[in-house]
């Protein structure tokens, strides 16, 4: 285990093996339970709550609630104001916006999304969206 903390207002509760974890930043609940998880935060104001099994985190924003709960996924963010609730197996989700609400319960979704103002739910197997709009 390798865990790197600059910060200050820090809860990190480890419960896992092969995990790589670096935080920089101020307030920040991480909780772990997972193995073979690379977690990267740079942001405030974020709770991550991870249980999965080879799990790519990759945060840079400010307020975020991301909560995962599967295996094999890939999640990428740079936004603000975004909540994330992913359950599911082989999903890559990338996201680029402000003000998104992002439910997904499915297999094998692949979404890019690139937009404001945007809730989408998905229900489904075998779907490929692709959203860059604005106020949907």
């Amino acid at each position: 285990m390798d865990v790197h903390l600059a910060s200050s207002s820090m809860d990190v509760h480890l419960a896992s093996s092969s995990m790589d974890v670096h935080l920089a930043s101020s307030s920040i609940d991480v909780h772990l339970a997972s193995s073979s998880v690379d977690v990267h935060l740079a942001s405030s104001s974020m709770d991550v709550h991870l249980s999965s099994s080879s799990m790519d985190v990759l945060l840079t924003s400010s307020s975020m609630d991301v909560h995962l709960a599967s295996s094999s996924i890939d999640v990428h963010m740079a936004s603000s104001s975004v909540e994330v609730h992913l359950a599911s197996s082989s999903i890559d989700v990338l996201l680029t916006s402000s003000s998104m609400d992002v439910h997904m319960e499915s297999s094998s979704v692949d979404m890019l999304l690139a937009a404001s103002s945007m809730d989408v739910l998905l229900t489904s197997s075998a779907a490929d969206v692709l959203l860059a709009p604005s106020a949907i």
